[in-house]
């Protein structure tokens, strides 16, 4: 599964959990209502929690209800009312509402018809969010607000229009803008247009404001743009080039990652990012930013002034087979290396001290992870469907490690714990997919037991106990400038700075 699609179902599902199990007050007709008001006899559309997905086919929302002797006016449609209605097909809706609440329509994949009333006054956060059969949306004139991500990953709205009178919002050629026109909305997934020069008076592109469009080649941005919003052009995969202008000061959490991008180019004179070999940095050239999944390099080197790898900096780049890490990186944002299927091995530095969520998410064709011991935790599904990793050594300064870190490593035959605590793990667990009876897990000896005794380890069948006796805790040697090469646990040569369990003449030691 795409990380970023699961991730947002996994939000989903844990917004979701947080809801009451009964709720909704009452049923009609089977539609399920909540009481907003009994001064006013009002009511809003939820769904049978916790069964969200549960209307199909068409479905008329009716102005009015009776319940209990009462007529109540149908006012809104409440947070998650219709959320992954996968079989609705068209929803009616009628003059009395006025809300759309938060993720209402969201995920309905087969809904090809809604017509939002001239009553409705604000459409929430994630609205009708991977709508992916909606077509065209009209906005009338009463709306005054639009949540976040309130038409994001539509892939086939080919028009948004908006009512002439409306004073908060308009449109432009089927593009959604504010008001003002400062503020590019957005941009729908299926627009006709292959090419598109965002209007000068547009100074911020707004969060997922190109999101998905693969059909978009060609995009200038003028240089009244100072912000670039999250995920602004993510996956516009035939996008393969793009010109940051010196006006630009703000670029969002993966606003140009998982696109077509050969090269990504900034304006010389910007005073906030750089460009380098078409890989993009902040100014100083410590933080890289993202790397173009087109770009043809399969072997990459991080420069060395790089501190920090940013969130989504090489996502989805599948032809990355090779990446060497500089020793001065101590920080890899989340998903930083999610979906490089090619990536073969990695080694983290030793100034890394946690690990990230999804980081090396879907990086099927790993084989080889080393973590240093400056690693106190693993995030959750950072080794996630990584199927060809066939062992992976815990060093002893993991505490904790994340729900899902190894999801579906089947691959999985040995497992090294080095920590003589067994590592927190929720209740979720860390495992799911691996098989606990045939895959072997290595504790120090003197711990099987805590192991076999610890929440999620336990399900381990085969928990075997290893020599670490011969480790000096202490030093490694009193001269450590001696001429005696020293190795890691998994044969890698290590530098004299390295910090860890290391192998010198065949013996271990633990150099701090």
């Amino acid at each position: 599964m795409n990380s970023f699609k699961h991730y947002s179902l996994t939000l989903l599902f844990a917004l979701i959990s947080t809801i009451s199990a009964q709720a909704y007050d009452f049923e009609v007709d089977g539609i399920y209502y909540n009481i907003t008001s009994s001064t006013d006899l009002t009511c809003e559309v939820t769904t049978q929690m916790p069964w969200v997905g549960s209307y199909s086919g068409d479905i008329t929302i009716p102005s009015t209800v009776f319940f209990e002797g009462k007529t109540y006016n149908v006012t809104g449609i409440g947070d998650y009312a219709f959320t992954l209605c996968t079989s609705m097909t068209s929803v009616t809706i009628p003059n009395s509402v006025t809300s759309i609440g938060m993720l209402a329509l969201a995920y309905c994949s087969n809904l090809k018809s809604v017509t939002i009333p001239s009553s409705v006054t604000s459409i929430g956060n994630n609205a009708f969010q991977d709508c992916s059969s909606l077509t065209y949306i009209a906005i009338p004139n009463s709306v005054k607000s639009i949540g976040e991500r309130a038409f994001s990953a539509c892939s086939e709205l080919q028009e948004i229009n908006v009512a002439n009178d409306n004073p908060s919002y308009t449109s432009v050629d089927g593009v959604l803008f504010d008001i003002e026109k400062t503020e590019l909305i957005v941009f729908p997934a299926r627009h006709k247009a292959m090419e598109y020069i965002i209007p000068n008076s547009v100074t911020n592109v707004g969060d997922y404001a190109f999101y998905c469009c693969s059909g978009l080649k060609y995009v200038i941005i003028p240089n009244s743009v100072t912000k670039i919003g999250d995920y602004a052009f993510f996956e516009c995969s035939s996008l393969t080039s793009i010109t940051i202008p010196k006006s630009v000061t703000s670029i969002g959490s993966a606003a140009l990652n998982s696109c077509g991008f050969q090269s990504i180019s900034v304006a010389n004179d910007n005073p906030s990012y750089t460009s380098v070999d078409g890989v993009l940095f902040n100014k100083e050239e410590t933080e890289l930013i993202a790397f173009p999944p087109g770009n043809s390099t399969t072997n990459y080197t991080i420069p060395n002034s790089v501190t920090s790898i940013g969130s989504w900096a090489f996502y989805n780049c599948s032809g990355l087979t090779s990446i060497s890490i500089p020793n001065g990186v101590t920080y890899i944002g989340d998903y930083a290396f999610s979906c490089c299927s090619s990536l073969t091995s990695v080694i983290i530095p030793d100034g890394v001290t946690s690990i990230g969520v999804f980081v090396f998410y879907g990086c099927s064709g790993l084989k080889s992870a080393i973590i240093p011991n400056s690693v106190t935790s693993i995030g959750d599904d950072v080794f996630g469907f990584c199927s060809a990793l066939t062992s992976i050594t815990i060093p002893n300064g993991v505490t904790s490690i994340g729900d899902d870190a190894f999801l579906e490593c089947r691959g999985l035959t040995k497992i090294t714990c080095l920590n003589f605590t067994p590592p927190s793990i929720s209740y979720w667990g860390a495992f799911n997919g691996v098989d606990m009876f045939a895959c072997v897990l290595e504790v120090p000896e003197g711990s099987v037991e805590a192991y076999r005794n610890a929440e999620v380890w336990k399900e381990f069948v085969n928990i075997v106990g290893i020599d670490v006796s011969g480790i000096d805790r202490a030093t490694i040697y009193a001269d450590d400038n001696i001429n005696i090469p020293a190795y890691n646990l998994q044969g890698v040569e290590v530098k004299k700075d390295y910090k860890g369990i290391v192998i010198r003449n065949g013996k271990k030691f633990l150099k701090k």
